[in-house]
């Protein structure tokens, strides 16, 4: 894997050290051109309802593929912290847990 490829997807590292946190997201350059494509798509048509959800089929494959898990054991949320309120509401804790 080339190191500085990946780093430089991350403008932020040119100026900080960056370490990820539930409340923060640093985007990479691809992630930001295809939010902006999205907008602009938006902006034009109102969008397509069944491309976006075959998109979102397709980046569950793929992660699935990566993880090698099964497309319907990945679940998609709206960022980290929802994704640790509904781990963290999947475990039974009991009156007097330690966390």
């Amino acid at each position: 894997m080339d190191w500085q490829e990946v780093r430089a997807q991350f403008p932020i590292t040119q100026e900080y050290l960056f370490f990820d946190l539930a409340n923060k997201c640093a985007l990479p350059r691809f992630a930001t051109r295809v939010i902006q494509e999205y907008a602009a798509k938006q902006e034009r048509t109102s969008g397509d309802k069944d491309e976006w959800f075959r998109t979102i089929e397709e980046a569950r494959g793929r992660f699935a593929r990566l993880v090698n898990a099964d497309p319907t054991e990945i679940a998609l949320l709206k960022n980290t912290s929802e994704g640790l309120n509904v781990a963290a509401n999947g475990i039974p804790f009991k009156a007097g847990d330690n966390v």
